[in-house]
């Protein structure tokens, strides 16, 4: 059964990529990509990333992540409307730090190392994104101080709000600093962490 499900999605994929690669979605019909609205975001690769993780098929995942990597930032140039849920819960789904996409950080940190430090991709989308986080996420509470990780709005704006979960980081933070990650990430862990204890403290 498990190889059937392996060999039902590379036929899937195969009919993806070599008819619609790039495009959100395969016309079964005319053979060709189609996009669901005013802009192509590329919605079927973005979503089966994960899959073709998880199913083993890591060739076709690396092909598709390099793609991904080098021409979907480019899909969101340009004016056009969106299918808010289906670009929420498919291409930007994983991009919060707190409830929905928290794990997904710490795995690219967890994959360089869980590699022998030999996949030098994840190491390098883990550094690029902790630098975001440090250069645009991070935040101090008015009265006490406490460091804390905020939301960005689209307008740029730092929404001075840190769900719980976002309490992963220091740990995170940790590990990396233990594998070779600057100073300043375990700088920005302790201060997480104190803001963790604080909070739970407070509320006892």
């Amino acid at each position: 059964m498990q190889a059937d499900v392996v060999a039902a999605m590379k036929w899937a994929w195969n009919g993806y990529r070599d008819h619609a690669m790039g495009h959100d979605s395969l016309d079964v019909i005319n053979m060709n990509g189609t996009a669901f609205s005013d802009h192509d975001l590329a919605i079927s690769l973005a979503d089966s990333l994960d899959t073709l993780f998880l199913l083993g098929l890591h060739d076709d995942f690396d092909d598709a992540a390099t793609w991904a990597e080098a021409n979907l930032p480019h899909k969101f140039d340009g004016p056009g409307k969106v299918s808010l849920f289906e670009t929420t819960i498919r291409v930007l789904g994983r991009i919060k730090l707190g409830a929905g996409g928290d794990s997904y950080y710490e795995y690219l940190l967890k994959q360089w190392v869980f590699s022998g430090k030999r996949q030098d991709r994840y190491r390098d989308m883990y550094e690029t994104a902790v630098t975001g986080i440090m250069d645009k996420l991070v935040g101090r509470t008015k009265k006490s101080g406490w460091v804390f990780l905020g939301e960005l709005e689209v307008n740029g704006d730092l929404t001075p709000k840190m769900d719980h979960l976002v309490c992963f980081m220091p740990g995170m933070l940790a590990l990396g600093y233990m594998h070779g990650m600057p100073s300043s990430h375990l700088d920005l862990a302790k201060a997480l962490g104190r803001t963790c204890f604080e909070v739970v403290m407070s509320s006892a």
